[in-house]
């Protein structure tokens, strides 16, 4: 299993590939019927779990690329101030806010992501902006 998620895997964590791997086969395990070899069942599960780990992977890239391009900052002061005013929020706010203004995802998929209704995301970003405008009031005025 373990050399079969490194061939698969193309640089994942290797031990998290595998442990997700048993997880699943885990919570599966009422479902086998046994029609084919235990083995094959697990293999058949590796794959899925390291083909669900690449796309993941690139998704990841092309987002932080994207991010990237479309955020230039003016200067390295202007990116630190960012990220510390976004580590002052508490992490759902700060989640909230990263995947609808900063991400660009809408309200919906943040819910689905988040796996909370749309209200509490709107309510969680409305927050975050309040925060984070009252923090910045606090930095000019200070």
């Amino acid at each position: 299993m373990w050399r079969y998620c490194a061939y698969l895997g193309r640089g994942d964590d290797v031990g998290d590939l595998v442990q997700e791997t048993y997880a699943r086969a885990l919570r599966a395990l009422p479902r086998f019927e046994g029609r084919t070899s235990g083995r094959v069942w697990l293999l058949a599960i590796a794959r899925r779990v390291c083909a669900d780990a690449v796309r993941g992977a690139q998704r990841r890239r092309a987002l932080e690329a994207r991010w990237r391009h479309e955020r230039r900052p003016s200067d390295a002061t202007e990116t630190v101030t960012i990220e510390l005013l976004l580590d002052a929020l508490a992490p759902e706010r700060r989640e909230a806010f990263v995947l609808t203004q900063i991400v660009g995802l809408p309200y919906a998929t943040a819910a689905e992501v988040c796996r909370v209704p749309i209200g509490t995301i709107r309510s969680r970003v409305a927050r975050a902006r309040e925060e984070l405008q009252a923090s910045l009031r606090e930095e000019d005025t200070g």
